[in-house]
Protein backbone atom coordinates (compact mmCIF):
# COMPACT_ATOMS: atom_id res chain seq x y z
CA UNK A 1 0.00 0.00 0.00
CA UNK A 2 1.33 3.64 -0.57
CA UNK A 3 1.24 5.71 2.81
CA UNK A 4 1.46 9.44 2.32
CA UNK A 5 3.12 11.11 5.82
CA UNK A 6 2.47 14.26 6.03
CA UNK A 7 4.59 16.55 9.24
CA UNK A 8 3.16 19.64 11.79
CA UNK A 9 5.68 21.19 13.38
CA UNK A 10 6.16 24.17 15.55
CA UNK A 11 9.20 24.84 17.37
CA UNK A 12 10.52 27.86 20.06
CA UNK A 13 14.16 28.94 20.83
CA UNK A 14 16.23 29.29 23.62
CA UNK A 15 16.73 31.88 25.41
CA UNK A 16 14.57 34.13 23.22
CA UNK A 17 11.02 32.27 23.39
CA UNK A 18 11.93 30.83 26.98
CA UNK A 19 14.76 30.52 29.92
CA UNK A 20 13.81 26.57 31.08
CA UNK A 21 13.41 23.55 29.35
CA UNK A 22 9.60 23.17 30.49
CA UNK A 23 8.56 26.90 29.21
CA UNK A 24 10.53 25.60 25.98
CA UNK A 25 8.18 23.10 25.34
CA UNK A 26 5.57 24.20 26.40
CA UNK A 27 6.08 27.49 24.15
CA UNK A 28 6.86 25.22 20.67
CA UNK A 29 3.79 22.88 21.76
CA UNK A 30 1.89 26.36 21.23
CA UNK A 31 3.22 27.00 17.95
CA UNK A 32 2.31 23.16 17.23
CA UNK A 33 -1.34 23.91 17.71
CA UNK A 34 -1.26 26.99 15.64
CA UNK A 35 -0.16 25.06 12.63
CA UNK A 36 -2.93 22.57 12.93
CA UNK A 37 -5.14 25.17 13.66
CA UNK A 38 -4.96 26.35 10.42
CA UNK A 39 -4.72 23.36 8.32
CA UNK A 40 -1.78 20.91 9.55
CA UNK A 41 1.44 20.01 6.98
CA UNK A 42 3.54 23.38 8.01
CA UNK A 43 5.09 24.65 10.14
CA UNK A 44 5.11 27.72 12.87
CA UNK A 45 7.59 29.79 15.16
CA UNK A 46 6.51 30.63 18.65
CA UNK A 47 5.38 34.44 19.10
CA UNK A 48 4.49 35.75 22.49
CA UNK A 49 0.61 36.52 21.12
CA UNK A 50 -0.24 32.97 21.03
CA UNK A 51 -0.77 32.90 24.79
CA UNK A 52 -2.88 35.40 24.52
CA UNK A 53 -4.91 33.23 22.02
CA UNK A 54 -4.83 30.09 23.97
CA UNK A 55 -6.54 32.28 26.81
CA UNK A 56 -8.68 33.82 25.18
CA UNK A 57 -9.66 30.28 23.54
CA UNK A 58 -10.16 29.08 27.26
CA UNK A 59 -12.27 31.51 28.32
CA UNK A 60 -14.31 31.08 25.23
CA UNK A 61 -14.58 27.32 26.11
CA UNK A 62 -15.57 28.22 29.32
CA UNK A 63 -18.46 30.35 28.40
CA UNK A 64 -19.95 28.34 26.06
CA UNK A 65 -20.17 25.95 28.41
CA UNK A 66 -22.93 27.92 30.71
CA UNK A 67 -23.98 30.26 27.50
CA UNK A 68 -26.71 28.56 26.53
CA UNK A 69 -28.28 27.64 29.95
CA UNK A 70 -27.77 31.78 30.86
CA UNK A 71 -29.67 32.76 27.89
CA UNK A 72 -26.39 34.67 26.34
CA UNK A 73 -26.71 32.41 23.01
CA UNK A 74 -29.56 33.87 20.94
CA UNK A 75 -31.07 32.20 17.70
CA UNK A 76 -31.48 34.55 14.42
CA UNK A 77 -33.33 33.52 11.18
CA UNK A 78 -32.50 34.24 7.70
CA UNK A 79 -35.25 34.08 5.34
CA UNK A 80 -35.78 31.25 2.74
CA UNK A 81 -37.49 33.47 0.00
CA UNK A 82 -39.24 32.49 -2.90
CA UNK A 83 -38.22 35.28 -5.74
CA UNK A 84 -41.30 34.93 -7.53
CA UNK A 85 -43.44 36.46 -5.01
CA UNK A 86 -40.72 37.72 -2.60
CA UNK A 87 -42.23 36.20 0.64
CA UNK A 88 -40.61 34.04 2.90
CA UNK A 89 -41.69 30.20 2.52
CA UNK A 90 -38.87 28.99 4.95
CA UNK A 91 -35.96 30.81 7.51
CA UNK A 92 -32.22 29.49 8.79
CA UNK A 93 -31.94 29.05 12.19
CA UNK A 94 -28.53 30.28 13.06
CA UNK A 95 -26.57 30.23 16.44
CA UNK A 96 -25.60 33.97 17.69
CA UNK A 97 -23.57 35.36 20.52
CA UNK A 98 -23.38 38.89 22.17
CA UNK A 99 -20.80 38.41 24.66
CA UNK A 100 -21.06 41.09 27.40
CA UNK A 101 -17.53 42.00 27.78
CA UNK A 102 -16.23 41.50 24.25
CA UNK A 103 -19.47 42.25 22.55
CA UNK A 104 -21.16 40.26 19.07
CA UNK A 105 -18.51 37.11 18.57
CA UNK A 106 -18.76 36.11 14.96
CA UNK A 107 -20.24 32.56 14.42
CA UNK A 108 -17.15 31.38 12.62
CA UNK A 109 -15.00 31.97 15.79
CA UNK A 110 -16.80 30.60 18.55
CA UNK A 111 -18.71 27.57 16.24
CA UNK A 112 -15.52 26.09 15.40
CA UNK A 113 -14.24 26.21 19.08
CA UNK A 114 -17.36 24.83 20.05
CA UNK A 115 -16.84 22.03 17.67
CA UNK A 116 -12.99 20.95 18.73
CA UNK A 117 -14.01 21.24 22.68
CA UNK A 118 -16.63 18.94 22.12
CA UNK A 119 -20.25 21.25 23.35
CA UNK A 120 -21.58 21.01 19.49
CA UNK A 121 -24.01 18.36 20.87
CA UNK A 122 -24.94 20.27 23.81
CA UNK A 123 -25.27 23.80 21.91
CA UNK A 124 -26.85 21.96 18.96
CA UNK A 125 -29.58 20.17 21.46
CA UNK A 126 -29.84 23.76 22.37
CA UNK A 127 -30.80 25.43 19.01
CA UNK A 128 -33.33 22.67 17.62
CA UNK A 129 -35.36 23.23 20.92
CA UNK A 130 -35.34 27.40 20.68
CA UNK A 131 -35.70 27.00 16.54
CA UNK A 132 -39.07 24.24 17.51
CA UNK A 133 -40.57 26.74 19.68
CA UNK A 134 -39.87 29.80 18.01
CA UNK A 135 -41.34 27.76 14.50
CA UNK A 136 -44.62 27.57 16.58
CA UNK A 137 -45.11 30.93 16.30
CA UNK A 138 -44.38 31.58 12.59
CA UNK A 139 -47.53 30.49 10.01
CA UNK A 140 -48.42 27.12 9.43
CA UNK A 141 -46.72 27.54 5.88
CA UNK A 142 -43.12 28.89 7.02
CA UNK A 143 -40.39 25.87 7.35
CA UNK A 144 -37.73 25.97 9.62
CA UNK A 145 -34.07 24.97 8.46
CA UNK A 146 -31.74 23.80 11.11
CA UNK A 147 -27.76 23.03 10.83
CA UNK A 148 -26.82 19.72 12.65
CA UNK A 149 -23.06 18.95 12.66
CA UNK A 150 -21.26 15.69 12.49
CA UNK A 151 -20.62 15.81 15.92
CA UNK A 152 -24.24 15.91 16.66
CA UNK A 153 -24.52 12.99 14.41
CA UNK A 154 -22.58 11.02 16.86
CA UNK A 155 -24.83 11.22 19.41
CA UNK A 156 -27.32 8.52 20.08
CA UNK A 157 -29.93 10.97 22.23
CA UNK A 158 -30.11 13.42 18.87
CA UNK A 159 -33.06 11.63 17.52
CA UNK A 160 -34.61 11.38 20.77
CA UNK A 161 -34.17 15.35 21.35
CA UNK A 162 -35.78 16.04 18.21
CA UNK A 163 -39.18 13.77 18.68
CA UNK A 164 -39.06 15.77 21.83
CA UNK A 165 -38.93 19.31 21.06
CA UNK A 166 -41.78 18.12 17.99
CA UNK A 167 -43.98 16.77 20.69
CA UNK A 168 -43.75 19.28 23.49
CA UNK A 169 -43.99 22.44 20.65
CA UNK A 170 -47.06 20.48 18.65
CA UNK A 171 -45.26 21.44 15.57
CA UNK A 172 -45.87 19.70 12.09
CA UNK A 173 -42.59 17.62 11.50
CA UNK A 174 -42.84 18.40 7.75
CA UNK A 175 -42.02 22.47 8.51
CA UNK A 176 -38.42 21.01 9.93
CA UNK A 177 -35.56 20.90 7.67
CA UNK A 178 -32.40 19.67 8.71
CA UNK A 179 -29.11 20.84 6.90
CA UNK A 180 -26.16 18.97 7.01
CA UNK A 181 -22.86 19.02 5.25
CA UNK A 182 -20.99 16.51 3.39
CA UNK A 183 -19.22 15.58 6.46
CA UNK A 184 -21.97 14.23 8.30
CA UNK A 185 -22.46 11.62 5.38
CA UNK A 186 -18.75 10.64 5.48
CA UNK A 187 -18.10 10.57 8.66
CA UNK A 188 -20.40 7.51 8.94
CA UNK A 189 -22.39 6.78 6.24
CA UNK A 190 -24.47 3.71 7.88
CA UNK A 191 -25.14 5.78 11.23
CA UNK A 192 -26.26 8.82 9.13
CA UNK A 193 -28.05 6.78 6.68
CA UNK A 194 -30.23 5.45 9.49
CA UNK A 195 -31.14 8.77 11.07
CA UNK A 196 -32.01 10.34 8.34
CA UNK A 197 -34.09 7.70 7.19
CA UNK A 198 -35.73 7.86 10.90
CA UNK A 199 -35.82 11.77 10.24
CA UNK A 200 -37.42 10.93 6.98
CA UNK A 201 -40.23 8.33 8.76
CA UNK A 202 -41.24 11.30 10.94
CA UNK A 203 -41.93 13.67 8.10
CA UNK A 204 -39.27 16.13 8.14
CA UNK A 205 -37.34 17.38 5.32
CA UNK A 206 -33.35 16.75 4.78
CA UNK A 207 -31.09 19.07 3.06
CA UNK A 208 -27.86 18.76 1.67
CA UNK A 209 -26.05 22.22 2.12
CA UNK A 210 -22.75 22.98 0.63
CA UNK A 211 -23.97 21.34 -2.42
CA UNK A 212 -21.11 20.81 -5.34
CA UNK A 213 -18.19 21.66 -3.17
CA UNK A 214 -17.60 17.83 -2.18
CA UNK A 215 -16.23 14.96 -3.96
CA UNK A 216 -19.40 12.76 -3.82
CA UNK A 217 -22.34 14.71 -3.69
CA UNK A 218 -24.33 13.03 -6.94
CA UNK A 219 -23.88 9.65 -5.24
CA UNK A 220 -25.30 11.19 -1.96
CA UNK A 221 -28.63 12.14 -3.27
CA UNK A 222 -28.81 8.65 -4.95
CA UNK A 223 -27.56 6.91 -1.36
CA UNK A 224 -29.70 9.19 1.06
CA UNK A 225 -33.45 10.63 1.35
CA UNK A 226 -31.93 14.10 0.55
CA UNK A 227 -34.88 16.06 -0.42
CA UNK A 228 -33.27 19.58 -0.80
CA UNK A 229 -30.19 20.87 -1.86
CA UNK A 230 -28.47 24.18 -1.70
CA UNK A 231 -26.05 25.40 -4.15
CA UNK A 232 -22.89 26.67 -2.32
CA UNK A 233 -22.45 30.64 -2.21
CA UNK A 234 -19.24 30.11 -3.87
CA UNK A 235 -21.16 29.46 -7.04
CA UNK A 236 -24.09 32.29 -7.25
CA UNK A 237 -20.64 34.79 -5.86
CA UNK A 238 -19.10 34.55 -10.00
CA UNK A 239 -22.02 33.09 -11.35
CA UNK A 240 -22.49 36.58 -13.61
CA UNK A 241 -19.26 36.37 -15.36
CA UNK A 242 -17.87 32.97 -14.99
CA UNK A 243 -19.33 30.42 -17.02
CA UNK A 244 -17.94 27.68 -15.04
CA UNK A 245 -20.22 28.72 -12.12
CA UNK A 246 -23.34 29.23 -14.54
CA UNK A 247 -22.80 25.92 -15.53
CA UNK A 248 -22.75 24.38 -12.47
CA UNK A 249 -25.94 25.74 -11.39
CA UNK A 250 -27.18 24.63 -14.83
CA UNK A 251 -26.41 21.15 -14.08
CA UNK A 252 -27.44 21.37 -9.86
CA UNK A 253 -30.71 22.98 -11.28
CA UNK A 254 -31.34 19.59 -13.91
CA UNK A 255 -30.96 17.39 -11.28
CA UNK A 256 -33.18 19.24 -8.93
CA UNK A 257 -36.01 19.05 -11.60
CA UNK A 258 -35.07 15.27 -12.71
CA UNK A 259 -35.08 13.91 -8.85
CA UNK A 260 -37.63 16.21 -7.85
CA UNK A 261 -35.30 17.64 -5.28
CA UNK A 262 -36.20 21.52 -4.15
CA UNK A 263 -33.10 23.66 -4.72
CA UNK A 264 -32.26 26.74 -2.69
CA UNK A 265 -29.36 29.23 -4.08
CA UNK A 266 -27.63 30.45 -1.16
CA UNK A 267 -25.37 34.32 -0.96
CA UNK A 268 -27.73 35.97 -3.17
CA UNK A 269 -26.34 39.32 -3.03
CA UNK A 270 -27.53 41.51 -6.01
CA UNK A 271 -30.35 41.75 -8.31
CA UNK A 272 -28.33 40.29 -10.90
CA UNK A 273 -28.00 37.14 -9.51
CA UNK A 274 -31.98 36.67 -8.62
CA UNK A 275 -32.89 37.58 -12.15
CA UNK A 276 -30.09 35.07 -13.28
CA UNK A 277 -31.13 32.32 -11.32
CA UNK A 278 -34.49 32.93 -12.38
CA UNK A 279 -34.12 32.35 -15.60
CA UNK A 280 -32.44 29.32 -14.93
CA UNK A 281 -35.04 28.15 -13.10
CA UNK A 282 -34.67 28.80 -9.47
CA UNK A 283 -36.90 29.98 -7.35
CA UNK A 284 -35.79 29.71 -3.81
CA UNK A 285 -33.51 32.07 -2.94
CA UNK A 286 -31.43 32.57 0.47
CA UNK A 287 -28.94 35.83 1.44
CA UNK A 288 -27.99 39.63 1.80
CA UNK A 289 -29.84 40.91 -1.14
CA UNK A 290 -33.72 39.10 1.05
CA UNK A 291 -32.24 40.13 4.37
CA UNK A 292 -29.54 39.06 7.19
CA UNK A 293 -30.40 36.56 9.95
CA UNK A 294 -32.71 38.46 12.42
CA UNK A 295 -34.36 37.61 16.24
CA UNK A 296 -37.52 36.19 16.14
CA UNK A 297 -39.27 39.71 17.35
CA UNK A 298 -38.48 41.33 14.10
CA UNK A 299 -39.29 37.93 11.78
CA UNK A 300 -42.47 38.33 13.22
CA UNK A 301 -43.03 41.90 13.20
CA UNK A 302 -41.85 42.01 9.76
CA UNK A 303 -43.93 39.05 8.87
CA UNK A 304 -47.09 40.99 10.41
CA UNK A 305 -46.42 44.06 8.18
CA UNK A 306 -46.70 42.06 5.33
CA UNK A 307 -49.98 40.97 6.49
CA UNK A 308 -50.91 44.66 6.65
CA UNK A 309 -49.91 45.69 3.81
CA UNK A 310 -51.62 42.76 1.68
CA UNK A 311 -55.03 43.31 3.63
CA UNK A 312 -54.37 47.12 2.46
CA UNK A 313 -57.43 48.13 -0.12
CA UNK A 314 -55.75 48.52 -3.48
CA UNK A 315 -56.56 52.06 -5.39
CA UNK A 316 -58.97 51.44 -8.31
CA UNK A 317 -56.77 51.13 -11.29
CA UNK A 318 -58.97 54.01 -13.81
CA UNK A 319 -58.41 56.11 -10.15
CA UNK A 320 -54.67 55.76 -10.37
CA UNK A 321 -54.31 56.08 -13.84
CA UNK A 322 -56.00 59.66 -13.45
CA UNK A 323 -53.25 60.33 -10.66
CA UNK A 324 -50.70 59.18 -12.57
CA UNK A 325 -51.80 61.83 -15.30
CA UNK A 326 -52.08 64.39 -13.32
Amino acid sequence: QKIIVGASVGFAMFPGHASDAESLLHNADLALYEVKSSGRNGYQLYDAEMNIRVQQRKDIVRELRTAAATDALEVHYQPVVNSDSGRPVGFEALMRWNHPAMGPIPPGIFIPIAEEAGLMTQLGAWVISRACEDLALLPPGIRMGINVSANQFRSPDLFAHIKDAIARTGIDPSRLVFEITESVLVSNADVARGLLENLRGLGAQIALDDFGTGFSALGYLQQFPITVVKIDQSFVAGMLNQKANQAVIRAIMGIGRDLDIDVVAEGVETIGQVEALQGYGCRFMQGYFFGKARPLTDVIADMALSELNDAAPKPHPERAYAIKLS
